[in-house]
């Protein structure tokens, strides 16, 4: 009679070595797909828990920190447009031959009159109090950029600035 190596069983099919057989509960195997919802289920269940928990006291702090975030970031666009116009501000050369500032009464009323719009009286509310006829000092209008300059040195609107421009460069 051959040696084999397996057994048979009383039904005739012959049995494993070593005996094994794999055995799964009522349910079936467990399944990757089954264990991934589980880990799924368990981070869901475990992220509501810790928001009743800390909820209270999370949200308001989350909420502080967006709105420093966001003030964060408007005050650095506004340091950056700041230095944009500081360096148009030190690039700034008139030419050699331009009136910035002018006393004489009669250069004064010229530029007035000729001057497009470039030119205003220094101090206009002054003139309510002078004599007949006379013509105050008359200065350049700034740059366009050097009202936006101002904004940010200063963090306001300065919306009457008398005095006249005179040096503006590196």
């Amino acid at each position: 009679m051959p040696k084999t190596d397996s057994v048979a069983e009383p039904n005739g099919a012959p049995e494993s070595r070593l005996g094994y057989t794999p055995r799964f509960g009522p349910g079936g195997p467990v399944t990757v797909r089954g264990v991934r919802l589980l880990v799924v289920l368990t981070l869901i269940n475990t992220t509501l828990l810790g928001m009743s928990v800390l909820g209270p006291q999370l949200f308001p702090f989350l909420r502080q920190q967006w709105q420093q975030w966001q003030a964060g970031r408007a005050a650095e666009r506004r340091r950056q447009a700041g230095l944009a116009r500081q360096r148009q501000c030190l690039a700034y050369a008139p030419a050699a031959d331009e009136v910035v500032y002018e006393e004489d009464s009669a250069a004064a009323t010229r530029l007035l009159k000729e001057g497009k719009g470039r030119f205003m009286s220094v101090n206009p509310d002054a003139n309510f109090d002078a004599p007949f006829g006379w013509v105050g000092p008359v200065k350049a209008e700034p740059p366009s950029y050097y009202p936006q300059f101002t904004d940010v040195v200063f963090g306001t609107r300065i919306s009457d600035v008398r005095a006249p421009l005179l040096f503006l460069h590196e």
